[in-house]
């Protein structure tokens, strides 16, 4: 796997969510994980997970997509 490019979304923390596309066409979201309640009420597989991030930070990646 290589990453094509990465998307970074400013943020205040430092610690910031960051898509990236890869050369056999995924996309990687880099976020939070949630917390072991969290995956327990959405019944995840273990061979699966979910990230949290604000949903300003998707409409922010929207922009830099579409510029």
């Amino acid at each position: 796997m290589k990453i094509l490019r990465s998307h970074k979304i400013d943020c205040w923390s430092g610690n910031c969510p960051t898509v990236h596309v890869t050369d056999d066409g995924r996309v990687l979201v880099q976020g939070y994980r949630l917390s072991d309640n969290e995956r327990f009420l959405l019944k995840l597989p273990e061979n699966e997970d979910v990230i949290s991030m604000d949903e300003g930070v998707l409409r922010e990646l929207a922009k830099k997509l579409n510029a």
